[in-house]
Protein backbone atom coordinates (compact mmCIF):
# COMPACT_ATOMS: atom_id res chain seq x y z
CA UNK A 1 0.00 0.00 0.00
CA UNK A 2 1.21 3.50 -0.75
CA UNK A 3 1.82 6.06 2.02
CA UNK A 4 -1.55 7.24 3.23
CA UNK A 5 -3.04 9.19 6.09
CA UNK A 6 -5.17 7.66 8.84
CA UNK A 7 -8.48 8.92 7.43
CA UNK A 8 -7.64 7.45 4.00
CA UNK A 9 -8.39 4.02 5.49
CA UNK A 10 -11.94 5.04 6.42
CA UNK A 11 -14.94 5.13 4.06
CA UNK A 12 -18.60 6.04 4.48
CA UNK A 13 -21.50 4.69 2.43
CA UNK A 14 -23.28 7.54 0.67
CA UNK A 15 -26.07 6.43 -1.61
CA UNK A 16 -24.65 3.57 -3.64
CA UNK A 17 -21.01 4.61 -3.34
CA UNK A 18 -18.15 4.77 -0.86
CA UNK A 19 -16.67 8.15 0.03
CA UNK A 20 -13.15 8.15 1.42
CA UNK A 21 -12.10 10.15 4.51
CA UNK A 22 -15.48 11.17 5.99
CA UNK A 23 -15.61 14.36 8.06
CA UNK A 24 -17.67 12.84 10.89
CA UNK A 25 -17.42 9.37 12.41
CA UNK A 26 -19.80 6.97 14.13
CA UNK A 27 -22.99 8.73 13.07
CA UNK A 28 -25.82 6.42 14.21
CA UNK A 29 -27.52 6.65 10.82
CA UNK A 30 -24.39 5.80 8.79
CA UNK A 31 -22.35 2.81 7.69
CA UNK A 32 -18.53 3.00 7.63
CA UNK A 33 -15.81 0.72 6.28
CA UNK A 34 -12.55 0.86 8.21
CA UNK A 35 -9.40 -0.91 7.02
CA UNK A 36 -7.56 -2.42 10.02
CA UNK A 37 -4.04 -3.28 8.80
CA UNK A 38 -2.75 -5.16 11.90
CA UNK A 39 -5.72 -7.55 12.00
CA UNK A 40 -6.09 -7.74 8.21
CA UNK A 41 -9.79 -7.02 8.43
CA UNK A 42 -12.20 -4.47 7.02
CA UNK A 43 -14.71 -3.50 9.68
CA UNK A 44 -18.16 -2.64 8.35
CA UNK A 45 -19.54 -0.55 11.21
CA UNK A 46 -23.30 0.01 11.04
CA UNK A 47 -24.89 2.65 13.25
CA UNK A 48 -28.00 1.53 15.12
CA UNK A 49 -30.18 3.80 12.94
CA UNK A 50 -28.44 2.89 9.66
CA UNK A 51 -30.52 1.78 6.72
CA UNK A 52 -30.50 -1.84 5.63
CA UNK A 53 -29.84 -0.60 2.09
CA UNK A 54 -26.57 1.06 3.17
CA UNK A 55 -25.43 -2.10 4.97
CA UNK A 56 -26.21 -4.02 1.78
CA UNK A 57 -24.22 -1.52 -0.33
CA UNK A 58 -21.25 -1.82 2.05
CA UNK A 59 -21.15 -5.61 1.81
CA UNK A 60 -21.39 -5.43 -1.98
CA UNK A 61 -18.59 -2.84 -2.35
CA UNK A 62 -16.13 -4.34 0.14
CA UNK A 63 -14.60 -6.69 -2.46
CA UNK A 64 -13.89 -3.86 -4.91
CA UNK A 65 -12.36 -1.87 -2.02
CA UNK A 66 -10.09 -4.83 -1.23
CA UNK A 67 -9.07 -5.09 -4.89
CA UNK A 68 -8.35 -1.34 -5.18
CA UNK A 69 -6.14 -1.46 -2.09
CA UNK A 70 -4.36 -4.74 -2.87
CA UNK A 71 -5.73 -6.43 0.24
CA UNK A 72 -7.93 -9.14 -1.25
CA UNK A 73 -6.85 -11.57 1.50
CA UNK A 74 -8.34 -9.32 4.24
CA UNK A 75 -11.46 -10.57 5.98
CA UNK A 76 -14.48 -8.33 6.44
CA UNK A 77 -16.68 -8.22 9.49
CA UNK A 78 -20.02 -6.47 9.93
CA UNK A 79 -20.46 -4.95 13.37
CA UNK A 80 -23.41 -3.12 14.85
CA UNK A 81 -23.20 -0.05 17.03
CA UNK A 82 -23.17 -1.08 20.67
CA UNK A 83 -22.11 -4.64 19.82
CA UNK A 84 -18.54 -3.92 18.78
CA UNK A 85 -16.09 -6.78 19.35
CA UNK A 86 -13.08 -6.27 21.60
CA UNK A 87 -10.65 -6.19 18.65
CA UNK A 88 -12.49 -3.19 17.17
CA UNK A 89 -12.37 -1.11 20.36
CA UNK A 90 -8.79 0.06 19.76
CA UNK A 91 -9.86 1.57 16.43
CA UNK A 92 -12.95 3.14 17.96
CA UNK A 93 -10.91 4.71 20.77
CA UNK A 94 -8.33 6.06 18.31
CA UNK A 95 -11.07 7.76 16.31
CA UNK A 96 -12.94 9.05 19.37
CA UNK A 97 -9.69 10.54 20.72
CA UNK A 98 -8.87 12.09 17.32
CA UNK A 99 -5.58 10.20 16.96
CA UNK A 100 -5.42 10.82 13.21
CA UNK A 101 -1.63 11.25 13.36
CA UNK A 102 -1.29 7.46 13.58
CA UNK A 103 -0.34 5.79 10.28
CA UNK A 104 -3.52 3.67 10.09
CA UNK A 105 -6.48 2.42 12.16
CA UNK A 106 -5.54 -0.20 14.75
CA UNK A 107 -1.94 1.01 15.11
CA UNK A 108 -2.34 1.74 18.84
CA UNK A 109 -3.48 -1.82 19.58
CA UNK A 110 -0.89 -3.37 21.88
CA UNK A 111 -2.09 -6.97 21.91
CA UNK A 112 -4.58 -8.91 19.89
CA UNK A 113 -7.07 -10.21 22.43
CA UNK A 114 -7.56 -13.92 22.86
CA UNK A 115 -10.21 -14.41 25.51
CA UNK A 116 -10.00 -17.00 28.25
CA UNK A 117 -12.83 -19.51 28.24
CA UNK A 118 -13.58 -22.49 30.41
CA UNK A 119 -12.65 -25.90 29.13
CA UNK A 120 -12.82 -29.45 30.40
CA UNK A 121 -16.62 -29.65 30.22
CA UNK A 122 -17.36 -26.66 32.43
CA UNK A 123 -14.41 -27.00 34.77
CA UNK A 124 -12.53 -23.73 35.04
CA UNK A 125 -9.32 -23.67 33.09
CA UNK A 126 -7.55 -21.98 30.25
CA UNK A 127 -8.02 -22.99 26.66
CA UNK A 128 -5.61 -21.77 24.04
CA UNK A 129 -7.60 -20.07 21.28
CA UNK A 130 -6.02 -18.97 18.02
CA UNK A 131 -6.69 -15.43 16.80
CA UNK A 132 -8.88 -16.77 13.98
CA UNK A 133 -10.98 -18.83 16.38
CA UNK A 134 -11.09 -15.91 18.80
CA UNK A 135 -12.55 -13.69 16.07
CA UNK A 136 -15.16 -16.33 15.23
CA UNK A 137 -16.14 -16.72 18.88
CA UNK A 138 -16.39 -12.95 19.39
CA UNK A 139 -18.47 -12.62 16.21
CA UNK A 140 -20.89 -15.32 17.37
CA UNK A 141 -21.06 -13.72 20.82
CA UNK A 142 -21.84 -10.36 19.22
CA UNK A 143 -24.63 -11.96 17.16
CA UNK A 144 -26.07 -13.63 20.27
CA UNK A 145 -26.06 -10.29 22.11
CA UNK A 146 -27.94 -8.69 19.22
CA UNK A 147 -30.51 -11.51 19.21
CA UNK A 148 -30.88 -11.12 22.98
CA UNK A 149 -31.66 -7.42 22.54
CA UNK A 150 -34.32 -8.26 19.94
CA UNK A 151 -35.89 -10.85 22.26
CA UNK A 152 -35.92 -8.36 25.15
CA UNK A 153 -37.59 -5.75 22.96
CA UNK A 154 -40.17 -8.28 21.74
CA UNK A 155 -40.99 -9.38 25.29
CA UNK A 156 -41.43 -5.76 26.39
CA UNK A 157 -43.77 -5.22 23.46
CA UNK A 158 -45.77 -8.35 24.35
CA UNK A 159 -46.06 -7.20 27.98
CA UNK A 160 -47.40 -3.82 26.86
CA UNK A 161 -49.96 -5.51 24.63
CA UNK A 162 -51.07 -7.82 27.46
CA UNK A 163 -51.50 -4.84 29.80
CA UNK A 164 -53.52 -3.04 27.15
CA UNK A 165 -55.81 -6.04 26.70
CA UNK A 166 -56.19 -6.47 30.46
CA UNK A 167 -57.02 -2.79 30.79
CA UNK A 168 -59.63 -3.11 28.05
CA UNK A 169 -61.13 -6.05 29.92
CA UNK A 170 -60.99 -4.15 33.24
CA UNK A 171 -58.46 -6.53 34.77
CA UNK A 172 -55.46 -4.22 35.02
CA UNK A 173 -53.48 -4.62 38.22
Amino acid sequence: MEKRKYRDYIYIVEGEELQQSPDAMFNQASVYLIIDIPLEVIWIWAGKDSRLFHRYVATNLVDSLKEQNGISHFQNEIIREGLEPVDFMAVKMEINRGEYDLPHPGKSRKVINTPEITGNHGNPGKVNVSNGKSKQILKILSEIKEMHQHVQYSLQHVEKRILKIEKMLGKAK
